[in-house]
Order: structure tokens, then C-alpha cells, then sequence
């Protein structure tokens, strides 16, 4: 199974640097996918669901500022600008 397998199964996006920090080892590549033994899937939600646990006391990080409504936003600028979909929850 491949990272997407992985995100798609737990419904959250998965990296797989996440994957490895949590010390699972990928058992291939296929063109840019990082392969996963299907047997670790279960100690991924595990570990996955430890790591969740321990941000439960991190602190809120601050909103990025917001441009002036009007302004273009140049190429580079577009790429770094996130969604903040935080006030609906």
C-alpha cells in the first residue's frame, strides 16, 4: 500500500516523513509512492493515534496575516497562502 492508501483508509493526509518519524520503514518506491508493508497498518493507527494525543496540549499557532482584498498575489505568494477553515469547527 502507498502513502494515499494510507490517508485514504484513516481519513487524514498522511506524509510519508510522518510515517517514518512515527519509525516505520517503507518497503519500496513506485515512481514517487513510498511503499508499506500492509502488515504495519495497524500499528500505524496506533501510532498515529499516540502522536495525535500528544499535540492535544500544543499551543494554538497564530493566524498567517491576511492580504489587503484587492491585491494580486503573485506565484509565490499563491503557493504559500493556506486555507484557514479553522472558524467552522
Amino acid at each position: 500500500m502507498n502513502t494515499g492508501d494510507v490517508t485514504r483508509r484513516i481519513g487524514l493526509v498522511v506524509t510519508s516523513d510522518l510515517i517514518k518519524e512515527l519509525g516505520f520503514k517503507a518497503v519500496g518506491q513506485d515512481k514517487r509512492a513510498t511503499l508499506w508493508a500492509q502488515s504495519d497498518y495497524p500499528a500505524m493507527c496506533k501510532a498515529l493515534s499516540k502522536w495525535v494525543a500528544g499535540k492535544a496540549d500544543v499551543p494554538m499557532q497564530p493566524k498567517p496575516e491576511r492580504k489587503e482584498k484587492g491585491s494580486k498575489a503573485t506565484a509565490s505568494t499563491k503557493a504559500a497562502t493556506t486555507v484557514d477553515d479553522d472558524d467552522d469547527l
